[in-house]
């Protein structure tokens, strides 16, 4: 049995599914992101409450006033617990700032 380093069993986390998506549109052209629910849920509060208005209405999340460059590093990080690496950090923010 797998343990967390000190001994203690590790934590049991919710089963995840990948059957069911989340359309979110990002920026100002609408960039489409589709999200696993059943992981970005579970890691972000927003994405909590945005997953349970989607449900009822059935429509894509809105996050047009994000950058979808920025957005898509967040998903890095809410999908593998890793930022992304310092220079890919650079990049993002060269282009933020040109743009």
């Amino acid at each position: 049995m797998a343990s967390n380093g000190d001994g203690s069993p590790p934590a049991k986390r919710a089963r995840l599914t990948f059957a069911e998506n989340v359309e979110v549109l990002v920026g100002d052209d609408l960039i489409k992101f589709y999200v696993h629910p059943s992981i970005v849920c579970q890691r972000s509060p927003f994405f909590e409450a945005a997953c349970e208005r989607w449900k009822k209405a059935g429509e894509p999340v809105d996050m047009v006033h994000d950058d979808p460059i920025t957005f898509n590093d967040y998903l890095q990080c809410v999908y593998t617990d890793e930022a992304p690496q310092e220079e890919d950090f650079q990049k993002t923010m060269r282009r933020n700032v040109e743009a």
